[in-house]
């Protein structure tokens, strides 16, 4: 039934929550936000770089789950 095809998805959101470990992601962002804000960071332009594109994918990331999960929490 629907009731507990929506309950079976919030199961799956919530273990794809833990798998991506969205916490941990964020907490790297937090940390390369800082390191980006740092003046000695964008010395070497290459290693800023990098890790630029790694601090976009991670709010790609988060950003997508998160969506994942407010769209199922408004079922």
């Amino acid at each position: 039934d629907i009731k507990e095809g929506v309950e079976q998805l919030f199961d799956k959101i919530s273990n794809l929550m833990v798998v991506f470990d969205v916490e941990s992601k964020k907490k790297e962002i937090i940390q390369l936000e800082q390191q980006s804000s740092d003046e000695s960071f964008w010395l070497n332009s290459q290693v800023a770089g990098q890790k630029m594109k790694r601090l976009t994918m991670l709010r790609d990331d988060v950003v997508n789950l998160e969506n994942l999960q407010k769209q199922a929490d408004s079922i």
